[in-house]
């Protein structure tokens, strides 16, 4: 699946990203079981006990993330932006409709509070988590060179360093006396 895929405009409408996704959004509420519905410009998710709704503003365009309210919640501090009866704004940028999918169904996991071994979790679940921990190793393209070159070397550095551990545990190991182990 794409995660970051690449629209059509430089600026695209929060329609014209739907239907960019539209075909793997359904792919991953078939995968999940997360339940979406588009609706006058307005994608609303039910992830049972949980409702979500992702619109565009009118105000500046900007996608926003909406969290039915369970309790009585706050409004986000950007109080400009459109308010949703019964709902509260969730501090969220939003990169793709795939993007903030993944990241209601891991927002469920954990208020459940439940432990879902990876292998266990649907397999749109783990790409997207190999995927997140691939670019959060990424170092961004706006990093100059000699930058670059001492992320990349301290890296290096660090995991030899735990290779280098590895080994001296284990020849600790070695030297023991195996006859201390032995109960007379």
């Amino acid at each position: 699946m794409i995660f970051r895929p690449k629209y059509n405009e430089p600026f695209p409408s929060i329609e014209s990203m739907y239907e960019t996704e539209k075909e793997a959004i359904e792919s991953f509420c078939k995968e999940t079981g997360i339940i979406c519905s588009w609706e006058n410009e307005t994608l609303e998710i039910s992830n049972q006990p949980e409702n979500w709704i992702i619109r565009q503003s009118l105000i500046d365009g900007t996608v926003l993330l909406y969290h039915k309210n369970t309790k009585e919640v706050p409004q986000y501090q950007k109080t400009y932006y459109e308010k949703i009866e019964g709902y509260h704004l969730q501090e969220m940028f939003f990169v793709s409709f795939l993007y903030t999918l993944c990241y209601i169904y891991l927002h469920r996991i954990c208020i459940l509070r439940e432990h879902v071994p990876f292998e266990e979790l649907p397999p749109v679940m783990q790409e997207f988590i190999r995927f997140y921990e691939k670019e959060k190793a990424r170092i961004p393209k706006e990093t100059r060179k000699h930058k670059r070159h001492a992320i990349l070397k301290a890296r290096e550095n660090a995991a030899k360093q735990a290779e280098a551990l590895v080994v001296k545990e284990l020849l600790d190991s070695l030297e023991d006396d195996p006859s201390e182990l032995l109960i007379p």
